[in-house]
Formats: structure tokens, C-alpha cells, sequence
């Protein structure tokens, strides 16, 4: 016997939004972090990069561990001021800072979905997951709704 769930693209939208829209302001806070330490670690990995170097010879030349590196490029910790400072001078590197006025409130961020038109195969895209000091950050996702048999 097969079956398939059937939603409506109202439906699905609906459940996006709650899904999407349900982040608490700390948990923004705490992601708004993770992508500023990306930012930097992604400037850290162009320069590793550029300089021929790898992760293991970068926390030998700021005199940690390459799994404490790892876990940073991984996102399971965050990097503090003085690893950051350590990079910048084992690496021949100057970090600029910058800060831009925005006007979004996180705790009121609003997604937007594409109309869906086949509910059972469909990409659909969001926006501002959160706002990036004036950049939006999309990101793409495939959601596919398969029939399944049931014995």
C-alpha cells in the first residue's frame, strides 16, 4: 500500500515560518557570534591559503593545540580576542574592524518563501536568517516529500 502526505503550499509555508521564526533573541545573539567568528576564521583560512600554510603549522606558531584549531574552523568553540590576536601576528595579519548602523531588530527577523508549486519536490529559499550589518544571507534548501510504502 502506498501513501503520501498531502500539505498544501500554504501549509508548508506556515510551518517554515514557525520553524524559522521561533529562534529566541539569545539564540540570535548566540548565531550573530558564530558568524562573526567565521568571518574572521574565513580571512584566517584565505591567509593559511595564501601563505601555503595548514591548520596544524598555524596552532604550532600560536602555541595551541590543532584540535583546539579544528574545533574552532568546526564551530564547536568560539575564538576569544587573545587567539585572534596571536593569529594576526603569526600570520603576518592586521584585522580591521568596522561598525555599520543597522536598523533590524533580530528578535524581529522575518523570513521570505517562494510560492510552492509542487509540494512533494521543491527548492525554496530564505532570507535574513540573520541580518549581516546591512547584507542579507540566503541560504538554499532542498525539501523533497517522497511517497512511502508501508508494509
Amino acid at each position: 500500500m502506498t501513501t503520501k502526505k498531502s500539505s498544501t503550499p500554504a501549509e508548508i509555508k506556515r510551518s517554515f515560518d514557525e520553524l524559522f521564526n521561533s529562534f529566541t533573541k539569545e539564540e540570535l545573539i548566540d548565531q550573530e557570534a558564530r558568524l562573526l567568528a567565521f568571518h574572521f576564521l574565513s580571512e584566517v583560512e584565505h591567509a593559511l591559503e595564501q601563505q601555503g600554510l595548514n591548520k596544524k603549522a598555524l596552532a604550532e606558531r600560536i602555541g595551541t593545540s590543532a584540535s583546539y584549531i579544528t574545533q574552532l574552523f568546526r564551530g564547536d568553540r568560539l575564538p576569544n580576542f587573545t587567539i585572534l590576536a596571536r593569529i594576526q601576528e603569526a600570520l603576518s595579519l592586521k584585522f580591521e574592524v568596522k561598525a555599520k548602523e543597522t536598523n533590524a531588530d533580530i528578535s524581529k527577523t522575518k523570513f521570505e518563501f517562494p510560492e510552492v508549486e509542487n509540494p512533494y519536490g521543491f527548492v525554496g529559499v530564505y532570507k535574513n536568517l540573520t541580518p549581516d550589518y546591512g547584507k542579507h544571507t540566503s541560504v538554499a534548501l532542498r525539501v523533497d516529500y517522497n511517497e512511502q510504502k508501508i508494509a
